[in-house]
């Protein structure tokens, strides 16, 4: 409950500029740029309590933002999107559909990866 609370979009009233078909690109880039900024507040909290738990440096921060950044053989600041592999049922070693909680070929109950 505290993480969607954490994430929920800012706004004043139900919906978000982004989700109206009456705004212009200005609001929309208002409204991204205020989930960035408050993105970016949430990722530095997070980072500094890893700090003072682990002894974690920025440098080594650095480092690994930068193995991760290169596992697509370019460093250009952005992450590689994982590659996603067939997962089988282990009842009977069918493919598990996306998204659903059953095999769709024997019903047997499945976890679903969140990621």
């Amino acid at each position: 409950m505290f993480i969607q609370k954490l994430f929920k979009p800012l706004s004043y009233t139900n919906e978000t500029p982004l989700m109206t078909s009456q705004t212009t690109g200005g609001s929309e880039i208002r409204t991204l740029r205020c989930e960035v900024d408050r993105l970016h507040m949430i990722v530095e909290a997070l980072w500094s309590f890893i700090q003072e738990l682990t002894g974690y440096s920025d440098n080594e921060l650095i480092q690994r933002i930068t193995e991760i950044d290169l596992r697509d053989g370019k460093l250009d600041g952005k992450s590689a999107p994982k590659e996603k592999s067939t997962v089988f049922c282990h009842e009977c070693n069918r493919p598990l559909s996306k998204n659903k909680p059953v095999c769709i070929y024997c019903g047997t109950s499945v976890s679903i990866d969140p990621f």
